[in-house]
């Protein structure tokens, strides 16, 4: 079951007060909405009744999807500093629910795919990516490889965007640039993963898996 609060924000454009629901935790399976807002973008969104200016409510949530398999726990894009302990307590915080669960909870949980990201921003994109059937470490690999053969693209924000026929789409910085990158790339990739694995082992390991770990 989703499990929703109330929080009280203040508008950055006319400065009011005012009270919006965000999620403390997220069932996909029996909230469809939620994750089509999600994938959209548009999750925890609200604007302020007052002067309608849009704010986006970053906040620490679980997302949780049976049906295909995915636990997340969502943290604020501003605790990515801290993604060890986040890590940590995601991984956790996962075991312990499903050690109070019934027996059959517990083989399914061995079954699912466990993820910490920071941001609505990158929890779209882990949706994105296994809506596409694609492998996210091969993905975070690949993202290193871009950086290597292109500096510019040596980016915080470069993102899965999207497959289109055979290239892959990668959104660069917050202004709308893409680049796209050859589909049968990945495939040559996902053929090395042991290779992959061996070169980047902290990449395929633990929850966070994303290249910016590489970098602390």
């Amino acid at each position: 079951m989703s499990q929703l609060e109330e929080r009280t924000l203040t508008c950055a454009a006319c400065t009011a007060p005012f009270v919006a629901q965000v999620a403390t935790s997220l069932n996909a399976v029996r909230s469809p909405a939620a994750r089509e807002a999600a994938l959209a973008g548009r999750l925890h969104h609200v604007d302020c009744p007052h002067c309608r200016a849009p704010h986006r409510v970053e906040t620490t949530f679980g997302y949780m999807d049976v049906e295909r398999g995915h636990w997340l726990a969502v943290f604020p894009p501003e605790e990515l500093p801290y993604w060890g302990a986040r890590e940590a307590v995601s991984h956790d915080s996962f075991w312990q629910v499903s050690d109070r669960a019934p027996m059959l909870w517990n083989f399914r949980a061995t079954e699912m795919t466990l993820r910490c990201v920071f941001g609505l921003a990158d929890l779209r994109e882990k949706l994105l990516i296994w809506d596409s059937g694609l492998d996210d470490a091969i993905v975070e690999a690949w993202k290193l490889e871009l950086e290597a053969t292109e500096p510019a693209l040596a980016t915080d924000v470069l993102r899965f965007a999207g497959r289109e026929g055979d290239e892959i789409i990668f959104a660069v910085g917050q202004d709308g640039h893409a680049v796209a990158a050859p589909w049968g790339r990945y495939t040559i990739l996902r053929a090395q993963r042991g290779p992959l694995r061996a070169r980047h082992p902290a990449l395929f390991k633990g929850p966070f898996v994303d290249r910016r770990r590489l970098r602390a």
